[in-house]
């Protein structure tokens, strides 16, 4: 496995908060951004990712919908790997049933139990929209907040190991060092609309924190004597192990 990537010094955008725009990819190269606005760049884009064991995963949807035409219900779907992001944008994507709109190795990133999705609370606020609205099954899906807690209790006081869900920008901050941008007018665009470039910043740094935390909490993890086991797959309803 990969190690965290390396924080570059200072802030590149001149802003004070955590970004994908700090990191480099594995070759120091900096971290593409893929935007797909069609069916046909949304499968390109996807098959970028199809070797990946680890992907950050995020989604975004309009707070009040204006029809119950699928591209409401999930506006974006956002992946990143070490050395680049996909945003799919399925709120722009034409059709009307899921097979119009849903690229097929899309399906089989969120599908797939061999390939990690890391995020937070996302088994219960992203997951059951890509169940109930695309009729998809999620696999392979890692609870940041378990795995944080995890690694900062799991050791020294279990109880606080099984908690309640803790914000995102929170973890990134503590593991991270900087805060996320959770500006409001991001956070609640109409997702199914033309993205400009702010909301699309945020929504790649969404996902690729997802990523970075996951190899950082994961390094830490096997640093804790003794080592926690790793999560299960929250699709799978398994308790957490402690030793």
């Amino acid at each position: 496995m990969r190690r965290p990537q390396e924080l570059i010094n200072g802030s590149v955008s001149g802003r004070p908060y955590w970004s994908y725009t700090l990191y480099r990819g594995p070759k120091k190269e900096m971290v593409q951004v893929h935007y797909c606005g069609t069916k046909a760049s949304s499968e390109a884009a996807a098959q970028k990712f199809l070797n990946e064991k680890v992907l950050g995963f995020d989604m975004e949807w309009p707070i009040h919908p204006t029809s119950d035409r699928l591209q409401q219900m999930i506006g974006l779907i956002q992946v990143a790997s070490e050395s680049q992001i996909a945003l799919f944008h399925l709120g722009v994507h034409t059709g009307t049933t899921v097979d119009d709109i849903l690229a097929p190795s899309l399906r089989y990133l969120i599908e797939s139990k061999n390939i990690v999705k890391a995020g937070n609370n996302i088994w219960v606020a992203d997951c059951p929209r890509l169940i109930n609205f695309f009729g998809l099954k999620p696999r392979g899906i890692v609870d940041l907040t378990v795995l944080h807690r995890v690694v900062k209790y799991g050791a020294t006081d279990p109880r606080k190991a099984r908690g309640r869900c803790i914000a995102m920008a929170k973890i990134v901050e503590e593991h991270l060092f900087l805060p996320l941008n959770k500006d409001p007018n991001e956070r609640t665009s109409n997702w199914s609309r033309g993205l400009n470039q702010k909301q699309m910043n945020y929504a790649a740094t969404d996902a690729y924190a997802g990523v970075i935390l996951y190899h950082t909490l994961d390094w830490k993890r096997r640093s804790m004597k003794p080592i926690q086991p790793m999560p299960e797959f929250k699709e799978l309803e398994l308790p957490i192990k402690l030793i």
